[in-house]
């Protein structure tokens, strides 16, 4: 709850220079048309401070109602970067992911919604009937499964969009296309949609005999936030599906990076945390600090390239500068490659040997989170690099890997339930990078997603496992694995989008 006494017109502005935000008071905001179907109720969600605070809390006025919106806001200044999505035959529920911009030209990361991205309690609903209910800031039904439509990290505010929608009998937003920009008053817009969703297309039934049949109702139009403007939010219509939306545009909310003074620590310091360590955390918070650290990092690599060791003949486990080195590369420490050069130095001159296997403690073997005749069964891999799909990623530059799969569920009172289980993607060769995620438990077609930054140009093995080590206990195990080799190339090089 914000309290300000009411004769505190100068405070106002103290607080407004003190955290930073840019704002522009004769700006005003500006609602493009939804664009969609007829059906739904209204929905507003903007990226401001309006999401967590309602305005009836903001006491000690009265206040104009301009004060009071930007009192709002400057809980958390932030921009449109994208959405999530509920989506499948149908875009079924939306969700704006949104992203505070600096005066450094940085972003803070969105923060999304975890899987399997619904709730489980709703009081209008019996508690048998499981996950029920959407979390705060959605709009929509609970169908589909979760995805996203973001802007790339070079461009990472939305600027306009293009959407389609369809249907027989209701028409609804079925593609949604972005087109971003930077926190800027004034730029230049791609020609091209720099993130895309496209749901399936609708498709009617013909006739028979001159009776009955269907045709498919379309909509679509192209909006763009005014000159100085960009998006800070999302309006429409929604019910069971989303029904249309729209932009909220504004000017760019910028907050300052401010050098802050040193200030004595009240308490001792991490001795196990390094320069790199400290780097890495303040580029997590989008610190002002973030540049000087990864400065000191790579000066502090530069500086100390080798580590001179005993030779010791030894049948224990892997030497430390290999769990450094592991760890480096966990951390994307520029220290990495110095590290991972040392280890493979040390494992030649002293190769460990094979531990004796020990004696297993007893203990019981956990159940499998799927069995018959529940099944899974893995799809396809794909990559999107900056918002496109690519049959070649570059090296250097973060890529979204999307691995598709279903969830075969048997409808029989006299099984087991599908369990939570975990899915990994392998990335790399003898010693691959592993990276967990989550799969999910519903019924239907889904897909995971993790982010990944190649660092070696050349072919790189990737595969997509589902429920490891359980997948004996499935219906039919042969299907949890797909592996292929993709190219990873210089950017230069890059292939054109897939097909």
């Amino acid at each position: 709850m914000i309290r300000l006494p009411n004769s505190s017109q100068r405070l106002l502005a103290v607080l407004l220079s003190l955290l930073g935000a840019s704002f522009d008071a004769n700006a005003a905001v500006t609602y493009l048309p939804p664009i969609g179907g007829s059906g739904g109720a209204q929905f507003i969600e903007h990226c401001s401070g309006s999401q967590s605070t309602p305005q009836g809390e903001i006491t000690g006025g009265p206040f104009p109602s301009h004060v009071v919106d930007k009192l709002l806001a400057l809980q958390t200044p932030q921009n449109l970067a994208g959405f999530e999505l509920r989506a499948g035959d149908d875009i079924d529920a939306i969700r704006p992911l949104c992203v505070s911009a600096y005066s450094t030209g940085s972003v803070t990361a969105p923060k999304l919604t975890l899987l399997p991205g619904l709730l489980d309690k709703d009081s209008n609903r019996p508690a048998s009937s499981g996950f029920v209910k959407l979390p705060p800031g959605w709009h929509g039904g609970i169908g589909g499964h979760l995805t996203r439509v973001v802007c790339p990290h070079d461009r990472p505010i939305v600027v306009a969009m293009y959407v389609a929608a369809e249907g027989v009998n209701t028409v609804t937003v079925n593609n949604i296309h972005l087109y971003c920009g930077l926190a800027v008053p004034s730029q230049q817009l791609d020609e091209n949609p720099s993130a895309i969703f496209d749901a399936p297309k609708a498709s009617g039934s013909p006739a028979v005999l001159g009776i009955g049949g269907s045709t498919v109702s379309n909509s679509a139009a192209f909006q763009r936030c005014p000159e100085g403007q960009v998006a800070v939010g999302v309006h429409g219509r929604s019910g069971e599906w989303v029904d249309a939306i729209g932009l909220i545009c504004d000017a760019p909310r910028i907050s300052k990076a401010v050098a802050l003074g040193r200030v004595e620590s009240t308490g001792p310091t991490d001795p196990t945390m390094t320069i790199c360590d400290y780097a890495k955390s303040a580029r997590e918070r989008n610190s002002p600090a973030a540049p000087g650290l990864e400065k000191q990092c790579a000066a502090q690599a530069a500086a100390n390239p080798t580590v001179a060791f005993a030779v010791t003949h030894s049948a224990g486990p892997m030497p430390e500068i290999c769990d450094a080195a592991k760890s480096a590369r966990a951390r994307n420490s520029p220290a990495a490659p110095g590290l991972e050069k040392q280890c493979n130095a040390k494992l030649a001159a002293n190769p460990p040997a094979a531990a004796p296997a020990a004696a297993p403690a007893p203990a019981a073997a956990p159940s499998p989170p799927v069995q018959k005749p529940h099944d899974l069964r893995v799809g396809r891999i794909t990559y999107t690099q900056d918002g496109q799909l690519v049959s070649r990623p570059v090296v250097g530059k973060p890529v979204a890997i999307a691995c598709s799969y279903l969830v075969n569920e048997v409808a029989d009172p006299f099984v087991f339930k599908i369990q939570p289980w975990q899915g990994q993607f392998q990335i790399g060769g003898q010693v691959a990078e592993i990276l967990i995620f989550q799969g999910d438990i519903q019924a239907g077609q889904h897909a995971a997603l993790q982010i990944w930054t190649p660092t070696i140009v050349g072919k790189t093995s990737i595969t997509c496992v589902l429920n490891p080590v359980f997948q004996d206990a499935e219906a039919n195990p042969s299907n949890n694995r797909w592996s292929e080799f993709v190219d990873i190339v210089v950017g230069d090089a890059a292939a054109p989008p897939a097909q």
